[in-house]
């Protein structure tokens, strides 16, 4: 990948900082050298500078970094059997799955095909990066976990029926267990719809759940639940995600695959947020076959009753197959008591072109 994003934050803050430009640029690039039958060495390097600035006399932001997130490991694959060992990417339901702040750690992943449809899957990672231990929906990129992170999971797929997932999670010192199901179901897809469920149930370590006032036995629930539709040049989505009333924790960014579940881009995450509902829905039109047109909103509630409204419009262009552009605006607009407790209305634009290959 390579990326180039201009964004412009407009929000209700009177600070001299609240309103300023935001330019991000990416590059990721991963070679793959092959070493023996059915083996290879991967290398993986990226790159990222973010610049904000607030006036002419005030650029903050990393201006100028060295290549960051440097993966390598080895690959096999054969007879049903693909494992990764090393310093690697952690591709799960609760881990980043972002482009440019992808998970990762190290340790090992295996998959294995056993046939008809199912695949077994186990982990262990060790020092996972863009990740977050906390229920919050604090940053996460850069961020560095210390908890050891163990997986198993089952993968069925079927084309008649679509896909299920079941996951086990267990995270020294933060997680005692966790289950995560995910089910991709495709019997309506000759009216063009498809149907989509996540859930995950997940009990904290003893101490934890002490510290953030919950009791040992008290379980965080999450689950998300999604309709889409596509026909011709039509597209729809319409959602509702919630949790329960327990803290805890479910993943560990909200770039998570069952958590940006979202329609829009400055809130769309809720899975580690305590007794909290979002609603969201999308609509998009291809103008052609190169240009998309899309409207969206999303209405996060949650016990703090500090409720916030999203709404967006927006539009792609795709150049080629490889590169493409586009842009949305976006308007975040929260409840009075969620102001009164320190959030701020924002309006963003943001511009992207990205090329992939």
């Amino acid at each position: 990948y390579m990326r180039i994003r201009f964004y412009n934050e407009n929000n209700d803050n009177n600070a001299a900082a609240s309103n300023y430009n935001r330019w991000r640029t990416n590059a990721k690039l991963v070679f793959s050298m092959p070493v023996a039958e059915n083996m290879s060495l991967v290398w993986r390097i990226s790159d990222q500078t973010d610049v904000k600035d607030r006036s002419t006399s005030n650029v903050l932001g990393t201006v100028d970094p060295s290549l960051t997130d440097n993966l390598f490991f080895l690959k096999y694959s054969a007879n049903g059997l693909n494992a990764i060992v090393g310093k690697i990417p952690v591709m799960t339901p609760i881990t980043s799955a972002d482009s440019f702040t992808t998970a990762h750690g190290a340790g090992a992943i295996a998959t294995y095909s056993v046939g008809g449809g199912l695949t077994l899957a186990a982990g262990y990672v060790d020092a996972v990066k863009n990740a977050v231990a906390a229920p919050s929906e604090g940053s996460y990129a850069g961020n560095v976990i210390s908890n050891d992170i163990y997986t198993a999971a089952a993968i069925y797929s079927n084309k008649a029926f679509g896909d299920a997932q079941l996951w086990f999670f267990n995270a020294t010192s933060l997680i005692d267990y966790e289950y995560v199901a995910r089910l991709n179901i495709n019997l309506l897809k000759d009216y063009g719809v498809d149907l989509h469920v996540d859930g995950a149930v997940s009990n904290l370590d003893n101490a934890v759940a002490k510290s953030l006032g919950n009791n040992s036995d008290d379980s965080h629930t999450y689950y998300n639940v999604s309709a889409a539709y596509k026909a011709n040049a039509l597209s729809a989505k319409v959602g509702w995600a919630q949790t329960n009333d327990k803290v805890g924790v479910v993943t560990t960014s909200y770039d998570a695959p069952i958590d940006a579940v979202g329609t829009t881009n400055q809130r769309y995450s809720i899975a580690n947020l305590t007794d909290a509902v979002m609603a969201y829905a999308k609509v998009g039109y291809n103008v052609d076959t190169k240009t998309n047109v899309y409207v969206a909103a999303a209405n996060i509630h949650d016990a703090a009753k500090q409720n916030s409204g999203e709404y967006e419009a927006g539009a792609k262009y795709k150049f080629n197959k490889k590169f493409g552009v586009s842009a949305y605006y976006s308007i975040l607009d929260y409840s009075n008591k969620a102001e009164k407790a320190g959030n701020s209305d924002n309006n963003e634009f943001r511009f992207e072109a990205k090329y992939k290959f």
